[in-house]
């Protein structure tokens, strides 16, 4: 899904890049600058854009929290079973041949 947003994004900037240059050489050969108008679609599409993602962070606010207290949950059960392990398992033998 980001990876869409980023490319969204990306799509933005190259219009607005776009339109900004062609809106300088029109006006710099004395045109109307009509490319301006690809800058100013542009911005609202970046709007658009950034609300639409508010939106998503916004719905999703509850599976993260849950993501986040699962991961947490795990990562303190294995520190847990791996002290645990570390005290039962006696010390490798530096001199006995590797298997």
């Amino acid at each position: 899904m980001w990876t869409g947003f980023a490319f969204a994004g990306l799509i933005v900037a190259i219009v607005a890049v776009a339109g900004l240059i062609g809106g300088l050489a029109q006006t710099s050969l004395d045109h109307p600058p009509h490319a301006l108008w690809l800058v100013a679609v542009a911005g609202l599409a970046a709007v658009g854009l950034w609300l639409a993602a508010r939106l998503g962070q916004r719905l999703g606010r509850t599976q993260m929290t849950t993501l986040r207290a699962a991961i947490a949950e795990a990562a303190a059960r294995t520190k847990s079973e791996a002290l645990v392990a570390a005290t039962l398992v006696p010390a490798a033998d530096a001199s006995a041949p590797l298997r």
